[in-house]
Protein backbone atom coordinates (compact mmCIF):
# COMPACT_ATOMS: atom_id res chain seq x y z
CA UNK A 1 0.00 0.00 0.00
CA UNK A 2 1.36 3.39 -0.95
CA UNK A 3 1.62 5.81 1.98
CA UNK A 4 -0.59 8.89 1.84
CA UNK A 5 0.14 11.99 3.85
CA UNK A 6 -2.36 14.53 5.12
CA UNK A 7 -0.44 17.70 5.87
CA UNK A 8 -1.79 20.69 7.69
CA UNK A 9 -2.15 23.73 5.47
CA UNK A 10 -0.97 27.23 6.19
CA UNK A 11 2.33 27.04 8.02
CA UNK A 12 2.79 30.09 10.24
CA UNK A 13 4.96 32.72 8.59
CA UNK A 14 8.16 34.52 9.58
CA UNK A 15 8.88 37.61 7.48
CA UNK A 16 12.39 38.98 6.99
CA UNK A 17 12.26 42.56 5.65
CA UNK A 18 15.33 44.57 4.71
CA UNK A 19 18.03 45.33 2.16
CA UNK A 20 20.81 43.18 0.70
CA UNK A 21 21.85 41.91 4.13
CA UNK A 22 18.42 40.28 4.25
CA UNK A 23 18.20 39.35 0.56
CA UNK A 24 21.46 37.39 0.90
CA UNK A 25 20.35 35.76 4.15
CA UNK A 26 19.22 32.50 2.51
CA UNK A 27 22.71 31.71 1.22
CA UNK A 28 23.39 28.44 3.02
CA UNK A 29 27.10 28.41 2.08
CA UNK A 30 27.44 31.86 3.65
CA UNK A 31 25.47 30.75 6.75
CA UNK A 32 22.85 33.46 6.24
CA UNK A 33 20.45 34.11 9.11
CA UNK A 34 17.42 33.33 6.92
CA UNK A 35 18.77 29.86 6.21
CA UNK A 36 19.54 29.40 9.90
CA UNK A 37 15.99 30.35 10.88
CA UNK A 38 14.50 28.06 8.22
CA UNK A 39 16.55 25.19 9.60
CA UNK A 40 15.62 26.03 13.20
CA UNK A 41 11.89 26.22 12.41
CA UNK A 42 11.84 23.33 9.91
CA UNK A 43 8.32 21.83 9.61
CA UNK A 44 7.07 24.44 12.04
CA UNK A 45 7.07 27.72 10.09
CA UNK A 46 7.90 29.16 6.69
CA UNK A 47 10.56 31.87 6.59
CA UNK A 48 9.82 34.42 3.87
CA UNK A 49 12.62 36.54 2.40
CA UNK A 50 11.61 40.10 1.65
CA UNK A 51 15.07 41.60 1.26
CA UNK A 52 15.68 44.19 -1.46
CA UNK A 53 19.31 44.71 -2.41
CA UNK A 54 20.34 48.36 -2.65
CA UNK A 55 17.15 49.74 -1.12
CA UNK A 56 16.78 52.14 1.80
CA UNK A 57 13.84 52.85 4.13
CA UNK A 58 12.46 55.51 1.78
CA UNK A 59 12.43 53.39 -1.37
CA UNK A 60 10.82 50.46 0.44
CA UNK A 61 7.76 52.34 1.73
CA UNK A 62 5.41 51.33 -1.15
CA UNK A 63 6.71 47.76 -1.15
CA UNK A 64 6.04 47.37 2.56
CA UNK A 65 2.33 48.06 2.16
CA UNK A 66 2.17 45.37 -0.52
CA UNK A 67 3.98 42.83 1.68
CA UNK A 68 1.54 43.34 4.54
CA UNK A 69 -1.50 43.28 2.24
CA UNK A 70 -0.37 39.99 0.68
CA UNK A 71 -0.51 38.31 4.09
CA UNK A 72 -4.30 38.23 3.82
CA UNK A 73 -4.16 35.77 0.97
CA UNK A 74 -1.19 33.81 2.25
CA UNK A 75 -2.25 32.81 5.74
CA UNK A 76 -5.18 33.36 8.05
CA UNK A 77 -2.98 33.73 11.12
CA UNK A 78 -0.55 36.60 11.87
CA UNK A 79 3.15 35.96 11.24
CA UNK A 80 5.09 34.72 14.25
CA UNK A 81 7.58 37.55 13.91
CA UNK A 82 8.75 40.21 11.51
CA UNK A 83 12.36 41.42 11.31
CA UNK A 84 13.12 44.92 10.03
CA UNK A 85 16.81 45.12 9.16
CA UNK A 86 17.53 48.43 7.44
CA UNK A 87 20.08 51.22 7.70
CA UNK A 88 23.16 49.92 5.93
CA UNK A 89 22.22 52.01 2.89
CA UNK A 90 20.39 54.85 4.66
CA UNK A 91 23.47 55.60 6.76
CA UNK A 92 25.82 56.17 3.83
CA UNK A 93 27.05 59.77 3.54
CA UNK A 94 24.76 62.48 2.02
CA UNK A 95 26.79 62.68 -1.19
CA UNK A 96 25.40 59.25 -2.19
CA UNK A 97 21.86 58.74 -3.53
CA UNK A 98 20.98 55.97 -1.06
CA UNK A 99 21.44 58.27 1.92
CA UNK A 100 18.37 58.98 4.06
CA UNK A 101 18.71 61.70 6.73
CA UNK A 102 18.46 60.41 10.28
CA UNK A 103 15.09 62.10 11.10
CA UNK A 104 13.52 60.63 7.97
CA UNK A 105 15.08 57.25 8.70
CA UNK A 106 13.45 57.31 12.13
CA UNK A 107 10.08 58.32 10.66
CA UNK A 108 10.23 55.51 8.10
CA UNK A 109 11.06 52.86 10.69
CA UNK A 110 8.24 54.10 12.89
CA UNK A 111 5.88 53.92 9.93
CA UNK A 112 6.77 50.25 9.42
CA UNK A 113 6.32 49.42 13.10
CA UNK A 114 3.06 51.36 13.41
CA UNK A 115 1.59 49.58 10.38
CA UNK A 116 2.44 46.18 11.87
CA UNK A 117 1.01 47.12 15.26
CA UNK A 118 -2.25 48.38 13.77
CA UNK A 119 -2.93 45.98 10.89
CA UNK A 120 -5.34 43.10 11.66
CA UNK A 121 -3.14 40.64 9.75
CA UNK A 122 -0.17 41.31 12.05
CA UNK A 123 -1.99 41.53 15.36
CA UNK A 124 0.27 40.02 18.00
CA UNK A 125 3.17 39.58 15.56
CA UNK A 126 6.51 40.14 17.26
CA UNK A 127 8.62 42.88 15.65
CA UNK A 128 12.42 42.90 15.82
CA UNK A 129 14.28 46.03 14.73
CA UNK A 130 17.85 45.07 13.84
CA UNK A 131 20.53 47.74 13.84
CA UNK A 132 22.88 48.08 10.89
CA UNK A 133 26.33 46.61 11.55
CA UNK A 134 29.55 48.60 11.29
CA UNK A 135 31.53 48.54 8.07
CA UNK A 136 34.98 47.00 7.90
CA UNK A 137 37.59 49.38 6.52
CA UNK A 138 40.38 47.51 4.78
CA UNK A 139 43.93 47.97 6.13
CA UNK A 140 46.31 49.32 3.49
CA UNK A 141 48.47 46.20 3.80
CA UNK A 142 45.64 43.94 2.60
CA UNK A 143 44.83 42.95 -0.97
CA UNK A 144 42.46 45.62 -2.31
CA UNK A 145 41.13 43.74 -5.32
CA UNK A 146 37.32 43.92 -5.64
CA UNK A 147 36.95 45.97 -2.47
CA UNK A 148 34.74 49.09 -2.83
CA UNK A 149 36.69 52.31 -2.41
CA UNK A 150 34.46 53.28 0.49
CA UNK A 151 35.87 50.43 2.58
CA UNK A 152 39.57 50.80 1.78
CA UNK A 153 42.13 52.13 4.21
CA UNK A 154 41.26 55.72 5.19
CA UNK A 155 43.71 58.58 5.20
CA UNK A 156 42.98 59.04 8.93
CA UNK A 157 42.01 62.64 8.35
CA UNK A 158 38.96 63.90 10.30
CA UNK A 159 36.81 64.04 7.15
CA UNK A 160 37.89 60.75 5.63
CA UNK A 161 34.95 59.15 3.82
CA UNK A 162 35.45 55.66 5.25
CA UNK A 163 35.72 56.68 8.89
CA UNK A 164 32.87 59.18 8.50
CA UNK A 165 30.66 56.40 7.18
CA UNK A 166 31.65 54.13 10.07
CA UNK A 167 30.65 56.86 12.54
CA UNK A 168 27.41 57.57 10.69
CA UNK A 169 26.36 53.93 10.82
CA UNK A 170 26.92 54.03 14.57
CA UNK A 171 24.43 56.93 14.85
CA UNK A 172 21.84 55.03 12.85
CA UNK A 173 22.35 51.91 14.95
CA UNK A 174 21.85 53.94 18.13
CA UNK A 175 18.66 55.42 16.64
CA UNK A 176 17.24 51.94 15.99
CA UNK A 177 17.68 50.99 19.65
CA UNK A 178 16.17 54.29 20.74
CA UNK A 179 13.11 53.63 18.55
CA UNK A 180 12.74 50.07 19.84
CA UNK A 181 12.88 51.29 23.44
CA UNK A 182 10.11 53.81 22.77
CA UNK A 183 7.75 50.94 21.88
CA UNK A 184 8.32 48.98 25.07
CA UNK A 185 4.77 49.63 26.26
CA UNK A 186 3.10 47.99 23.25
CA UNK A 187 2.26 44.64 24.87
CA UNK A 188 5.88 43.55 24.67
CA UNK A 189 5.70 42.90 20.95
CA UNK A 190 8.59 45.14 19.81
CA UNK A 191 12.28 44.59 20.52
CA UNK A 192 15.59 45.95 19.28
CA UNK A 193 18.53 43.76 18.38
CA UNK A 194 21.76 45.68 18.86
CA UNK A 195 23.70 43.97 16.11
CA UNK A 196 26.13 46.91 15.98
CA UNK A 197 27.32 46.34 19.55
CA UNK A 198 27.38 42.57 19.08
CA UNK A 199 29.74 42.97 16.13
CA UNK A 200 31.97 45.45 17.94
CA UNK A 201 32.18 43.09 20.93
CA UNK A 202 32.97 40.21 18.59
CA UNK A 203 35.76 42.25 17.01
CA UNK A 204 37.22 43.10 20.40
CA UNK A 205 37.30 39.43 21.38
CA UNK A 206 39.05 38.53 18.13
CA UNK A 207 41.47 41.40 18.65
CA UNK A 208 42.35 40.27 22.16
CA UNK A 209 42.93 36.74 20.92
CA UNK A 210 45.31 38.11 18.29
CA UNK A 211 46.90 40.61 20.63
CA UNK A 212 45.94 43.55 18.40
CA UNK A 213 42.98 45.12 20.22
CA UNK A 214 43.04 48.80 21.10
CA UNK A 215 39.90 49.90 22.97
CA UNK A 216 40.43 53.46 21.78
CA UNK A 217 40.20 52.33 18.14
CA UNK A 218 36.98 50.35 17.54
CA UNK A 219 36.96 47.29 15.27
CA UNK A 220 36.33 48.01 11.62
CA UNK A 221 36.95 51.75 11.95
CA UNK A 222 40.16 51.65 9.92
CA UNK A 223 42.03 53.78 12.45
CA UNK A 224 45.69 52.82 12.85
CA UNK A 225 45.86 49.79 15.13
CA UNK A 226 42.14 49.03 14.92
CA UNK A 227 40.98 45.44 14.45
CA UNK A 228 40.12 44.47 10.88
CA UNK A 229 37.24 41.99 10.93
CA UNK A 230 38.36 40.23 7.75
CA UNK A 231 36.56 38.66 4.81
CA UNK A 232 35.02 35.78 6.78
CA UNK A 233 33.10 38.41 8.74
CA UNK A 234 32.55 41.04 6.01
CA UNK A 235 32.91 39.79 2.46
CA UNK A 236 33.64 43.24 1.04
CA UNK A 237 33.55 45.59 4.00
CA UNK A 238 29.75 45.89 3.86
CA UNK A 239 28.07 42.53 3.16
CA UNK A 240 28.28 39.87 5.83
CA UNK A 241 30.36 36.73 5.52
CA UNK A 242 29.68 33.44 7.35
CA UNK A 243 31.18 34.58 10.65
CA UNK A 244 29.23 37.85 10.52
CA UNK A 245 25.98 36.02 9.86
CA UNK A 246 26.87 33.62 12.68
CA UNK A 247 26.92 36.52 15.11
CA UNK A 248 23.57 37.78 13.82
CA UNK A 249 21.90 34.36 13.91
CA UNK A 250 23.07 33.67 17.45
CA UNK A 251 21.95 37.09 18.69
CA UNK A 252 18.58 36.83 16.98
CA UNK A 253 17.76 33.33 18.22
CA UNK A 254 18.88 34.29 21.71
CA UNK A 255 16.60 37.34 21.69
CA UNK A 256 13.63 35.42 20.28
CA UNK A 257 13.80 32.48 22.65
CA UNK A 258 14.61 34.54 25.75
CA UNK A 259 12.16 37.42 25.37
CA UNK A 260 9.39 35.31 23.83
CA UNK A 261 9.61 31.66 24.98
CA UNK A 262 6.55 30.93 22.84
CA UNK A 263 8.83 31.39 19.81
CA UNK A 264 11.09 28.52 20.79
CA UNK A 265 10.71 25.82 18.18
CA UNK A 266 9.51 23.35 20.80
CA UNK A 267 6.56 25.67 21.51
CA UNK A 268 5.41 25.70 17.88
CA UNK A 269 3.44 22.67 16.66
CA UNK A 270 5.34 20.36 14.37
CA UNK A 271 3.52 20.06 11.05
CA UNK A 272 3.21 16.27 10.96
CA UNK A 273 1.06 14.46 8.44
CA UNK A 274 -0.95 11.37 9.21
CA UNK A 275 1.01 8.54 7.60
CA UNK A 276 -1.25 5.63 6.67
CA UNK A 277 0.45 2.27 6.15
CA UNK A 278 -0.96 -1.22 5.79
CA UNK A 279 -0.24 -3.36 8.90
CA UNK A 280 1.88 -5.73 6.83
CA UNK A 281 3.88 -2.98 5.12
CA UNK A 282 7.49 -3.28 6.26
CA UNK A 283 8.87 -0.54 4.01
CA UNK A 284 11.26 1.78 5.85
CA UNK A 285 10.68 5.50 5.50
CA UNK A 286 13.30 8.10 6.50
Amino acid sequence: MDPSTELKEGYPKIILFGDSLTERSFDVANKGFGATLQNYYARRADVVNRGFSGYNTRWLLPHFDTIVRQLQGANSSPPLFFTIFLGANDAILPKFSQHVPLPEYEANLRYYVDILLAHPMTKGTKIILITPPPIDILPSTEDEVDIPALHKQPSHEPFDIGYQTWLNKKKYAEKVMEIAKSYEGHAGTVAGLDFWTAMINYGRVVGKENGTVDDEKPPGSGLPGAVYFGREVFLDGLHLGPLGYDVLSNELLSLLTTKWPELRKESIPLQVGTLKLAPSDTTQYG
